[in-house]
């Protein structure tokens, strides 16, 4: 690509001409795979092949960008501003990659697929599943210890997400904590 833009470079007046029409285009084509995704009835090849071009275009396409601006910081403000928002753009997408790829293997540790829309749905069921060991318990044991600290550790602790970001870590500390 180096060599294909030094060519040009001597053989063009300006090289950033073509090196913008190749990064517009590369972005149109980029762009490309969110409408893919919506379109799934369409037979346009598989959603993982597209996620592979759209990353290998993307990463390609800040090499086109660097090569664009002759690899200095641009001096003009809409210029700036362009670069700003396509650096944006880029390290999103490149903090994407990692997550898809690291976040992948946390959510399959646990040996089910976790979708995030049904993740409410076994909170509840974990929440009445509790309450119901507790009530039995109660009743079996004649003691309201359990249910005492059922009340004052866990309702809370079922009652909304907790502890999100060392879920995402994969770390139990919390689960400690709470047992103290």
């Amino acid at each position: 690509m180096l060599i294909i833009h030094d060519v040009y470079r001597t053989a063009l007046f300006q090289e950033q001409f073509l090196s913008g029409w190749i990064l517009f285009a590369s972005v149109l084509i980029l762009t490309a795979y969110n409408a893919r995704k919506k379109i799934t009835m369409l037979p346009i090849g598989s959603s993982a092949s597209w996620l592979q071009v759209h990353i290998y275009l993307g990463l390609l396409s800040v090499l086109l960008f660097l090569l664009h601006i002759s690899w200095r910081i641009p001096n003009g403000w809409l210029e700036s501003l362009l670069a700003i928002f396509f650096v944006g753009v880029a390290l999103s997408g490149v903090t994407g990659l990692y997550l898809s790829r690291r976040l992948s293997k946390l959510l399959t540790r646990s040996g089910e697929e976790l979708i995030f829309e049904r993740i409410p749905g076994f909170v509840a069921e974990l929440r009445d599943e509790a309450e119901k060991l507790v009530v039995k318990c109660a009743a079996t044991t004649g003691s309201p210890t359990i249910s005492e600290y059922h009340a004052a550790h866990l309702a809370h602790f079922f009652s909304e997400p907790k502890n999100s970001f060392r879920h995402l870590l994969g770390s139990n500390r919390h689960l400690f904590e709470m047992v103290k």
